[in-house]
């Protein structure tokens, strides 16, 4: 199946851009009403709770960004804060709807792109980072898409070489930055080096190494925490923006497990006859089997066409295919189901776009099957109409489904 000559002229036409962005726009604030929380609370207390960690600790995990809040706090109110961290998120997705937008208007695939753009908008994961204002997330998120910008730029503009640095801020934001989107930087890296290089050679060795080296040093910083009431303690004094009471700040439990009793707090977490999450977390996983589903066919369109041109060596298309799925490890060691989720459709949408629209490949991918464009597209809408995703439930149907039937079971 290929685009229609009209769609295909709308889409060249001055006012699709436009088009996009307004309902970008109208997802967006969807998303945050739909949350129902007042604004001087999008950003929730255990997320706040991450700014005021900052190296004043010592050398800690996730002590960054809190360092440099500490710098701009004195600046910011209650409500400026919120403001702030939700104007950077929508400007940051802006950014990416349009520079999106653009190559779909550019390329020869113009289908596919508008398949999976379309699916990516309808995700109820997609808009995650509204939902849960101000998780670090959003930077983690930032951090890949510049990288991912850096490796595309001419090699002779010597900007791989803040690559590495890079890679080390996105671990001392966040250790899970290893797990959901180092892969997948790796992964286009080693695809747009030239190894003939010992220049380029080394660029790659210098992201590897430092990665590696700050996560073995987040590990052993991990060890020599303050202890939990410590910890509360030094994070409530640091509070200057007040917008919680000083009593509920805490990340008490960050401190005082390690890995083992980490798992055996996310198992408890999930079979706790008490709470809804394992019925969300049942939902969840079947309403996300059609997106697998869906990518699983893309990919495979995919890789009968890479392999056809014979423009890249298996190994590397393998490489490809798996740091993109390299959010799953989460899934066991983490209670936070649809941070995972967003990381996994991200990482694979992110990798099929860079595919399609790289010069050296030049893949012509115009015709479908018109049976996966039809699925395409209603499962798109089906999602779009489930609403958007909390880090616990993958929509805001699925999570009124499993309230409804937590509260059937216990009155039985």
């Amino acid at each position: 199946m290929r685009l229609p000559d009209c769609f295909r002229k709308f889409i060249e036409g001055k006012y699709f851009i436009h088009l996009g962005l307004l309902l970008l726009v109208f997802q967006i604030l969807n998303t945050v009403v739909s949350e129902g929380k007042p604004f001087i609370h999008q950003v929730l207390r255990y997320t706040y709770a991450h700014y005021l960690l900052s190296y004043e600790l010592g050398f800690i995990p996730r002590g960054l960004v809190g360092t440099c809040f500490n710098y701009i706090a004195p600046f910011l109110s209650a409500i400026t804060f919120q403001i702030a961290v939700f104007l950077l998120t929508a400007v940051c997705y802006v950014l990416l709807a349009r520079k999106f937008l653009q190559l779909l208007q550019k390329s020869e695939n113009r289908l596919a792109l508008l398949l999976i753009g379309f699916f990516l908008f309808a995700l109820p994961t997609t808009f995650l980072p509204f939902a849960d204002l101000g998780r670090y997330d959003l930077y983690l998120f930032m951090l890949m898409f510049l990288c991912i910008f850096i490796i595309r730029q001419p090699p002779d503009k010597q900007l791989r070489w803040l690559l590495p640095a890079l890679l080390i801020t996105g671990n001392l934001i966040h250790e899970v930055f290893l797990f959901l989107y180092a892969p997948t930087i790796l992964a286009y890296l080693s695809w747009k080096l030239n190894w003939k290089s010992l220049q380029e050679k080394s660029i790659f060795a210098l992201c590897l190494a430092g990665l590696l080296l700050s996560a073995a040093a987040l590990c052993h910083a991990q060890t020599k925490m303050p202890s939990g009431a410590e910890l509360d303690r030094l994070i409530q004094e640091n509070d200057v923006l007040c917008i919680y009471p000083a009593r509920e700040l805490t990340l008490a439990v960050y401190s005082s497990q390690n890995f083992f009793s980490h798992l055996r707090h996310v198992q408890g977490f999930y079979l706790d006859t008490g709470k809804p999450f394992g019925i969300m977390l049942i939902i969840s996983l079947f309403s996300m089997a059609p997106a697998w589903l869906y990518l699983g066919i893309f990919w495979k369109i995919l890789i009968r066409k890479i392999r056809k041109c014979g423009k890249m060596h298996p190994i590397q298309l393998l490489f490809f295919l798996l740091a993109a799925q390299s959010a799953f490890s989460m899934f066991v060691i983490g209670t936070d189901l649809c941070r995972w989720a967003a990381a996994v459709f991200w990482c694979n949408i992110l990798t099929i776009i860079l595919l399609l629209c790289d010069s050296r490949l030049s893949l012509r991918l115009t015709r479908l099957p018109r049976r996966f464009v039809s699925f395409s597209v209603v499962l798109s809408f089906l999602y779009l109409l489930m609403g958007p995703a909390n880090i616990f439930g993958f929509s805001k149907a699925g999570n009124w489904i499993a309230i409804l039937i937590f509260d059937i079971l216990n009155n039985l």
